[in-house]
């Protein structure tokens, strides 16, 4: 990868972050913080590891809901696993944090690994 080509992948990366205050004022409704668990790449339809925390603007948000998500290498798909995430555990990485992009249909997502 030449420079050029990380340069437009790292603007494109930083893109997808918004500035939450400036979402929650333009909608007139505050994000809602929660935590999710991302896709095992070698078990599909599982999720493990780490929990990492993301804005919300799903009115109903859920945990067990599946959504996408931004991240540094593209969208990902996530489990959420925590809502209603206080904003003191959010303070250092709230200008890191990026918002979920939307909410996928839990019985379509699980129903198409039994069609292949």
């Amino acid at each position: 990868m030449n420079k050029e080509d990380f340069i437009e992948k790292e603007k494109i990366s930083f893109s997808n972050q918004m500035d939450p205050e400036c979402v929650a004022q333009s909608e007139n409704k505050e994000l809602k913080i929660v935590g999710v668990k991302y896709e095992d790449r070698f078990e599909k339809r599982t999720f493990t590891g780490k929990e990492y925390s993301y804005y919300s603007n799903i009115e109903d948000i859920k945990v067990g809901d599946i959504v996408e998500v931004p991240t540094r290498y593209g969208n990902s798909i996530a489990e959420v696993v925590r809502t209603d995430i206080d904003k003191k555990e959010i303070e250092k990485i709230k200008d890191y944090m990026k918002i979920i992009i939307k909410r996928i249909d839990k019985e379509e997502f699980f129903s198409k690994g039994e069609n292949e």
